[in-house]
């Protein structure tokens, strides 16, 4: 158990490295119009490793532009180092919406931004 925290340690020092904090709040909501806490008290937090923001930008646009704003994001974040998309979505864009996710997540495999430990 102690090599899986150490490798989780690992991964998260590389992801926020040189003090970067991230992509919060006010990013969703600047470039997505995505509520999120503490900006909007009442909504769950999102947030996200600076060096995922191209690759997440791209998903939630291509979601946001094939369901027309239809998808309503709850949370969108990283959790142990993988991505993690909370939504309300239509079961017309479920399987769409569930592509899009998983495309991202590939993309970040690809970069080596993501620890594959399932």
């Amino acid at each position: 158990m102690s090599d899986k925290l150490s490798d989780l340690s690992n991964w998260n020092k590389r992801l926020y490295s040189n003090n970067d904090s991230g992509c919060g709040a006010q990013w969703f909501w600047d470039n997505f119009k995505i509520k999120s806490a503490p900006l909007y008290r009442d909504s769950c937090y999102s947030h996200i490793p600076s060096l995922w923001a191209d690759d997440v930008a791209i998903m939630i646009r291509n979601i946001q532009g094939l369901s027309k704003n239809s998808v309503q994001f709850t949370q969108i974040k990283e959790k142990f180092c993988d991505l993690v998309v909370y939504r309300d979505c239509p079961k017309e864009y479920e399987k769409a919406v569930s592509q899009e996710v998983q495309d991202c997540r590939n993309r970040l495999k690809e970069k080596n931004l993501i620890w594959d430990h399932y």
